[in-house]
């Protein structure tokens, strides 16, 4: 060690003395301990730190209590300055010491969290893709990320009475398992990718999981959190709606919340092992909210704890948020998860009828899985509706009769059938008069390339195709086109009442 880190070294190593006094231990751990000395001299402080993400939020939240603290030690006033792309590597070691030698790693304390790192010696902020490295994740065993990066016991920090407080805000349903979750072809990705979440943490750092609404995204993601509860109950895991999130924070400003202040409303959601937040586009136009969330993201981001993210758009389809988190919610793993195919709507009827006491015919299955095909939830809600018809009567269901029973659900599954991209594709061509080949080809005049972008915006807002899916039936156009046409086609109608009316007409001609 050189003499200038040596002083370095020796310098923080007193200042972290006086920020101990100032802190809690958790905090102290978690933010303190990680930072490496590199330099002081001419009034500045160097110190380094694993990413940006970090340093900035060091910089915006204890940028002042560093500086005095190492302003008293030195004699003198001292700048601090954050250098990404360091970490201690002696600790970095020792966290990624493998299983077949345990005895050259220290025993950690019991409740204490060791430093916890997904990324390599020089950080980049993402956690790498399997397979990069094997250093780069911890091995697969009972000692995996979460037990590894494990904060204190939920009750040990805050007491009986506030974990019954805790617990009303992070409601969880017993019965959505991966165990209960039908996997088919349109959700096996997300699948695949909320299971290693679960059992390997930090892996796909944040994961964000999208689709329509009544896709089966909330029993996903609190499979996660039912499965790290039940495999590492020291774990402190936290679920809450993006609504139920907004509720929290907005009371907690004003004292009228479960919490008795705003810090420990940060606490509660910052002080974790794994997030999961559901329908994070409620945040679109909320300024004040996407700050404090954006804090909180790097907070967890910068511990290595696991985020996972549901919404119904990706994130650069989400009118009003922020850049930097869409950034941030792209950084690591987007997955969508489409309507069920009728292999899985069938099966996921013939699971759920093995909890109730009302048993169908295959024949009555096998219909409601064709007829409604437009979500999970429209589907359970229609074999709920035959069940209740059928214990309230004590009579059996036959096709015409779950017909009758079924008939608004029916006429409106109907109705969303008859959208698809190719229907949009003809009702703008004969609109503009223009052809079909004109709307899916190369040609760029203005006459054409309009009525390009509409048809691509209302195969967007009318169906559920992805945006890969509806730039292949544009001619094989990226995906990247079809959100520029998005975008395009919002911003115009914003500003335009004619436009608008134009868009109003095509949507009524395309619902026939």
């Amino acid at each position: 060690m050189t003499g200038e880190r040596k002083y370095a070294a020796e310098l923080w190593s007193k200042a972290l003395a006086e920020l101990r006094k100032l802190v809690t231990e958790m905090a102290y751990k978690q933010f303190f301990e990680p930072i490496v000395p590199l330099k002081a001299e001419n009034g500045i402080f160097q110190l380094g730190v694993s990413d940006d993400f970090f340093g900035d939020w060091l910089a915006n939240n204890y940028s002042d209590v560093i500086s005095d603290c190492v302003s008293n030690v030195a004699g003198s006033v001292m700048k601090i300055e954050f250098v990404s792309g360091h970490v201690q590597e002696e600790k970095q070691e020792e966290l990624f010491v493998s299983d077949s030698s345990p005895s050259s790693a220290a025993p950690q304390e019991e409740n204490t969290p060791a430093p916890f790192s997904l990324t390599e010696k020089k950080h980049t902020g993402r956690a790498p893709r399997p397979g990069k490295s094997r250093a780069a994740v911890p091995p697969a065993s009972a000692n995996t990320a979460f037990e590894k990066a494990s904060f204190r016991n939920t009750v040990d920090r805050y007491g009986d009475d506030e974990q019954e407080k805790m617990e009303e805000v992070c409601v969880l349903r017993p019965d959505f398992t991966f165990d209960n979750y039908i996997v088919g072809e349109e959700n096996r990705y997300a699948f695949s990718a909320a299971m290693t979440a679960a059992q390997n943490q930090g892996v796909y750092n944040p994961l964000y999981i999208y689709g329509s609404t009544g896709m089966g995204k909330t029993h996903l993601i609190q499979a996660v959190a039912n499965y790290v509860r039940k495999n590492n109950p020291s774990a402190v895991v936290r679920y809450v709606t993006c609504e139920a999130f907004l509720n929290a924070y907005l009371d907690s400003l004003h004292n009228k919340s479960k919490f008795h202040s705003h810090f420990e409303f940060r606490n509660y959601f910052r002080e974790v092992d794994l997030l999961l937040i559901d329908d994070v586009h409620q945040l679109a136009g909320k300024e004040q909210l996407q700050e404090e969330f954006f804090n909180t993201f790097n907070t967890l981001h910068n511990a290595n704890s696991q985020i996972i993210l549901t919404s119904d758009k990706r994130p650069s389809e989400i009118p009003g948020l922020e850049a930097r988190l869409v950034s941030r919610f792209e950084s690591g793993l987007t997955t969508q998860i489409t309507a069920p195919t009728f292999e899985t709507r069938l099966s996921i009827l013939q699971h759920a009828q093995e909890n109730q006491s009302v048993k169908f015919s295959s024949d009555i299955l096998l219909y409601v899985a064709e007829r409604v095909s437009s979500s999970i939830r429209s589907l359970k809600a229609a074999l709920l509706r035959l069940v209740a018809f059928a214990s309230m009567t004590q009579s059996e269901v036959s096709i015409s009769l779950a017909e009758e029973l079924l008939g608004d659900m029916l006429d409106k599954e109907a109705e969303n059938a008859r959208v698809s991209i190719e229907s949009i594709q003809k009702t703008v061509a004969d609109h503009f008069g223009i052809r079909v080949p004109d709307i899916t080809g190369s040609k760029r005049p203005k006459n054409i390339a309009e009525p390009r972008m509409i048809a691509m915006y209302l195969s967007r807002q009318m169906t559920d195709h992805s945006l890969v899916e509806i730039g292949a039936a544009f001619g094989g156009r990226n995906h990247a086109t079809v959100l520029h046409a998005v975008n395009q086609i919002t911003e115009d109608a914003e500003g335009d009442e004619d436009f608008r009316r134009t868009l109003s007409v095509l949507k009524r001609k395309i619902k026939g």
